[in-house]
């Protein structure tokens, strides 16, 4: 049943794992964050994270979601992506991408992959 589903991935635990921001956070700490395992084979993270290879090598990721309109996809050679060209105002509708978003990190997930999300 697609509610059960739903209900599932709703109540997941968030991994104990999971920094705590600071409420003030400087630019050179931001770009040098490590990414953030979320959820099964889910991570979030920044352009840093998008750019560093090794790192995502590290991890097997193969899948990215670049949530962006400015950042390249920086590796189309080695990994998948789904661009979704959104800009990070109030104003942006991402409503609009997440059915897009949804079956492609679903996809990823299926094929025993591993996504990063990015803005």
């Amino acid at each position: 049943n697609e509610d059960i589903a739903v209900a599932r991935v709703m109540t997941m635990p968030v991994p104990h794992t999971a920094p705590v921001l600071p409420t003030m956070v400087n630019q050179e700490d931001l770009y040098s964050y490590p990414m953030t395992h979320i959820a099964h084979g889910i991570f979030i993270g920044s352009e840093s994270n998008a750019k560093n290879l090794q790192d995502l090598m590290l991890e097997k990721i193969q899948y990215i979601v670049n949530v962006t309109s400015h950042v390249p996809l920086y590796h189309l050679e080695q990994m998948q992506y789904c661009h979704l060209p959104a800009d990070d105002t109030a104003k942006q509708d991402l409503i609009a991408y997440f059915d897009q978003a949804f079956h492609f990190i679903r996809q990823a997930i299926e094929n025993n992959g591993k996504v990063l999300v990015h803005c």
